[in-house]
């Protein structure tokens, strides 16, 4: 997978990440409440949970509902923005090194590549 396709590919899951924790906390505060603690990371970690009868229960549950949602923004925004922005700078600065490279070596340096490819 190309560096540039690999950066597209953190910004949608980014995106989807941040669209799922901006949509639970909305929805945590509608009357969409239990439909959001039965979609939440804490029902998963629950269900992950061997112990007998370990369900999300409302309000004991919902702090954990509200951080799990608050992990999932800030890792949306972690996989959406920075990861895309070091793979690009990555590149970028491989591109300038190999053209200085060229350069010294006598030989024509590459044209530059498309940014917003």
């Amino acid at each position: 997978m190309g560096k540039m396709r690999a950066a597209t590919v953190f910004r949608i899951v980014g995106l989807l990440m941040l669209a799922y924790g901006v949509g639970t906390l909305i929805l945590m505060q509608t009357d969409h409440r239990q439909w959001a603690l039965d979609h939440s990371l804490a029902e998963i970690v629950s269900w992950s949970d061997r112990r007998v009868d370990n369900e999300i229960s409302g309000s004991v549950d919902e702090p954990i509902v509200y951080a799990g949602a608050g992990v999932m923004i800030f890792a949306g925004l972690w996989f959406g923005l920075l990861i895309p922005r070091v793979f690009n700078n990555w590149d970028r600065q491989q591109r300038a090194m190999y053209q200085d490279d060229a350069a010294v070596a006598g030989s024509p340096p590459d044209p530059p590549s498309d940014p917003t490819a």
